[in-house]
């Protein structure tokens, strides 16, 4: 996760509904988060060009939670799997 930006990243792993057209809407989960913004696992997803805008929304709460909007700033891959990060806007 080299190269982030320099923020306060919590280890957090909830399972979030991602979309944009390109790669539709995918359960996944995340990996860390910062209260400027999250990495997400993103494996085999043919993803968006950076700086594109990607829906985001937790969803294993008793209440649904809101759709956020993120903005994609950095596809991370290690080990063989791809992780995006965005932030929040």
């Amino acid at each position: 996760m080299d190269n982030l930006p320099q923020a306060n990243y919590l280890p957090l792993v909830t399972v979030v509904k991602i979309s944009h057209s390109l790669f539709g809407e995918i359960l996944t989960t995340t990996e860390k988060v910062s209260r400027e913004g999250v990495i997400v696992k993103t494996p085999n997803l043919k993803l968006p060009p950076l700086t594109s805008l990607i829906d985001i929304q937790v969803i294993n709460l008793e209440e649904e939670m809101p759709v956020r909007k993120m903005k994609l700033s950095k596809v991370i891959e290690k080990q063989g799997m791809k992780s995006i990060h965005c932030f929040f806007i």
